[in-house]
């Protein structure tokens, strides 16, 4: 079945694998083709996965989509408590 879907899946799709491998890549750019854009979020053994996963995002910025990153963070309501750090406190 996965092969016969990837037959509805456009020449210039952007495929975005979210798995905790990155397992499917090889097939899907042998199936896709050339012109497909194909991202990993997670690479198996990689030795920093934020860094990998913040450089798919750029990725998939690059190729033309625009993801709503804002959606992985808590939304901040305004104004803030009195307690809150400034953020000049936090350089060195």
């Amino acid at each position: 079945l996965f092969h016969e879907a990837l037959a509805h899946v456009p020449k210039d799709a952007i495929a975005i694998e979210v798995a905790p491998t990155g397992l499917l890549q090889a097939i899907l750019k042998r199936a896709l083709g050339a012109n497909a854009t194909n991202i990993s979020l997670v690479k198996r053994g990689h030795e920093n996965n934020i860094a990998f996963l913040t450089s798919a995002l750029g990725k998939i910025y690059a190729a033309g989509a625009q993801p709503k990153l804002g959606n992985l963070y808590h939304p901040v309501t305004f104004p803030v408590g009195r307690g809150t750090p400034m953020l000049n406190s936090m350089t060195e």
